[in-house]
């Protein structure tokens, strides 16, 4: 009553928030809901082709053998193929709709479906439990299949510390990406608020010299300068993150959980300009020209 007491925008504006809210954030008392968007009950007769998820959360071709019970009673034994009928499972289907999906949904068999994402061996990402509880919990990529590349086992924990391995495919809505980050910059102040100097730390990925460890022929040796008015002078990391920061400048990194591979010759946030010395000298004159 008191919703709608505060008027007809306020409903719409909860309206279009219940829509907008994912499948998978739903309850799983409205498991016949998430089902509707795939498959209906009444679709899933025996002898239909369909795509299943097996107990350990691969998706694959199968068909409705067996069909029984009604309401939230319902049940059908699904037949994998290419599988000996022992490996045959029986699903209740209300508390099991995200286990069902249209022939070639996700299923290797399905060449046109054009791949939305790619997940590496040490991916972080957040998967969704579906062996518990059904919440988003974070985890590792431990596998890629070398059948279907498009399918993964991901290693994460419960809540009792123990290990679940699950197979997730990699354009399904149960996993996404962590994104994780590097620090490339900081800007520092020294002073006080009525007043100060400006200084930045900047992190340059060069060539490796001699005398440096050599990790391998694409890792360069990683180096931190702090550079403050003309002066350029390097510094170890533990110096650098020891500063009093104003601004932090992050890069993102890519899914595997490192960065991007670096460019050697030019810093990484910025491309080096070459600009002769009468040019440079030209473009001198006319700064100071234009402040006159």
């Amino acid at each position: 009553i008191k919703r709608y007491a505060q008027g007809p925008r306020f409903v719409r504006k909860l309206q279009t928030r219940i829509h907008t809210r994912t499948r998978l954030e739903l309850p799983l008392d409205s498991a016949d809901g998430i089902l509707s968007e795939c498959l209906k009950p009444a679709d899933l007769v025996v002898g239909k082709d369909i795509d299943c998820r097996d107990g350990f959360g691969k998706w694959g071709k199968a068909r409705v053998a067996e069909r029984g019970g009604e309401g939230v009673d319902l049940w059908v034994r699904v037949h994998f193929h290419g599988w000996d009928d022992k490996w045959d499972e029986k699903i209740f289907v209300a508390p099991n709709a995200w286990r069902f999906g249209p022939k070639d949904m996700y299923s290797s068999g399905n060449k046109r479906r054009k791949r939305l994402h790619t997940y590496k061996k040490g991916s972080t990402v957040r998967v969704i439990n579906r062996v518990e509880d059904h919440k988003w919990v974070q985890g590792t990529v431990a596998k890629v299949s070398q059948e279907d590349p498009s399918q993964v086992r991901v290693d994460f924990y419960n809540r009792k510390g123990e290990r679940i391995e699950y197979w997730f495919h990699i354009d399904s809505p149960d996993i996404k990406r962590v994104a994780t980050y590097t620090l490339n910059g900081i800007v520092s102040h020294r002073g006080s608020i009525y007043g100060g100097h400006y200084t930045s730390i900047v992190k340059w990925l060069g060539e490796q010299q001699e005398g440096d460890h050599k990790l391998s022929d694409t890792v360069p040796r990683t180096r931190w300068f702090d550079i403050s008015d003309t002066r350029v002078k390097e510094i170890d990391m533990d110096d650098a993150l020891e500063k009093q920061a104003y601004l932090l400048f992050y890069e993102r990194c890519d899914d595997a959980g490192g960065p991007p591979a670096p460019q050697p010759q030019h810093s990484n946030f910025a491309t080096a300009t070459v600009v002769p010395a009468e040019a440079a000298k030209q473009q001198q004159e006319l700064g100071d020209s234009s402040r006159l």
